[in-house]
């Protein structure tokens, strides 16, 4: 489990959000994942079409190409998917 830190709306992520994190599944098209890259944990999602790359959500134009069946190289770490993410129902805040 982690706690959300920003807002992607796109994803329906709030701040504050929980996120459900399975490291033992493997990302597949689509999926969200969290990332450890250089020391920071950040969630992007995996697209393979027209390229195979890593879309950070904050900046959907930000991408890093993936090379032949490589995450990132040696700074980026895929730590686990994102199965669930939890978000406050009430309008109020936290």
């Amino acid at each position: 489990m982690a706690r959300s830190t920003c807002t992607s709306w796109r994803e329906g992520i709030k701040q504050g959000a929980v996120l459900i994190i399975d490291k033992s599944r493997t990302p597949v098209v689509g999926s969200l994942f969290v990332t450890v890259d250089t020391g920071e944990f950040e969630v992007k999602r995996l697209r393979l079409f027209p390229t195979a790359c890593l879309e950070s959500l904050d900046r959907p134009d930000e991408i890093r190409l993936i090379e032949g069946g490589d995450w990132g190289g040696d700074e980026t770490m895929v730590w686990g998917v994102v199965t669930y993410i939890i978000n406050e129902a009430t309008t109020g805040g936290v």
